[in-house]
Order: structure tokens, then C-alpha cells, then sequence
């Protein structure tokens, strides 16, 4: 990570961790799969084929697995800023998960070695995959944490977006990371 880059992401991070937002990140699963996230940690699905682990219940479909994949993410684990996030909700609703855990993760993991951002889902063919002190100063947190109007349709777009930028972390978040959900 680039000097300015890790600048970016402590900045984050003391924010976060202030007394005044106090926030986790988070990782969204089927409550099914829990007892395999406290035996190995928060794996990706490649760090769990290379290590002989059956996830149960994966939250995604075929086709957004096949997207990973072809994207190269599927050695990375996803998180977010929100306890609530649009894929969560499509994937709930389309029943690839029945009763939602929502990980809460340390802030601290963003200086991971490796770690990547994206400003949108993802696995879609157009989003590109940025450093994540490159793409924090592009998130509009304003939105995130701030009061607002939730019910002002210029702040639920703004408040979606923001809420479908996704955190990578590569092959795995251990559970020293983990502080809540499990």
C-alpha cells in the first residue's frame, strides 16, 4: 500500500473508530454457516476449495459465483459499511439465505495487505477493482453516517450507492477480526 494510500485508510479507520460513529465493517452470511466461520475464520470460497471446506449455504447463485470467479474475486471475502446492503436482500429474497447474520468486522482489517474496494457490486464486468485508500476517497460516507432525511428520494440514491461499495479482503478474515454476530 502506497503511503497516500495508507494515510487514506487510517483516517478511515480513526473515523470509524471515533467515539461519535463507533462502527464495524460487516460481512453478511446464512446463520447456517456459522459454526464453520467460528471453526476457520471468514474464508474465501477459494481458500475454502484449497482447504478442503464445504461452505454450507453460500449466499450467492451460480451465476454471480461464475462472476467472481471470471472476475477473480472469488479469493477474496466481501464486506461492507452497512448492516443493510442490496445483495443481502436479493439474496434473502431469492432464498439462497434464510435467516441473515451480519458479521461485524474491525476497521483495522482495511490495512491488510491486498485489501481492494469497489465503488459498486462488485462482480459486475464494468466496476473496477481500486486500492482502498484510492476508493475510500471516493465513498460518499456523508450519506453513510451522517443524519439525513432517509426519506428524501436524493438521499436514498445516494444512501443505495453507497451502500453497494464492497470491501475485499484477500482469502480470509480471521477471527481476531471478527467482533459480533457470530
Amino acid at each position: 500500500m502506497q503511503d497516500k494510500d495508507r494515510g487514506v485508510v487510517d483516517q478511515f479507520i480513526d473515523f470509524l473508530t471515533s467515539r461519535e460513529i463507533n462502527t464495524p465493517l460487516y460481512h453478511f452470511t446464512d446463520q447456517r454457516n456459522l459454526a464453520s466461520i467460528r471453526e476457520h475464520g471468514l474464508v474465501s470460497k477459494a481458500w475454502a476449495r484449497q482447504n478442503g471446506i464445504k461452505i454450507a449455504w453460500p449466499g450467492g447463485d451460480e451465476i454471480g459465483h461464475l462472476a467472481d470467479w471470471t472476475k477473480g474475486l472469488d479469493d477474496f471475502v466481501a464486506l461492507c459499511f452497512s448492516a443493510e446492503h442490496p445483495m443481502e436482500y436479493a439474496a434473502r429474497m431469492a432464498g439462497q439465505i434464510e435467516k441473515t447474520a451480519f458479521l461485524q468486522i474491525k476497521p483495522a482489517i482495511l490495512r491488510e495487505e491486498g485489501v481492494k474496494m469497489t465503488l459498486d457490486t462488485a462482480n459486475k464486468p464494468d466496476v473496477p477493482l481500486l486500492d482502498a485508500g484510492e476508493a475510500l476517497a471516493q465513498v460518499d460516507f456523508d450519506v453513510l453516517y451522517a443524519k439525513r432525511d432517509r426519506r428524501d428520494p436524493a438521499i436514498q440514491e445516494r444512501l443505495v450507492a453507497a451502500r453497494r461499495c464492497t470491501i475485499l479482503v484477500p482469502s480470509r478474515v480471521p477471527l481476531t477480526m471478527i467482533t459480533g454476530g457470530l
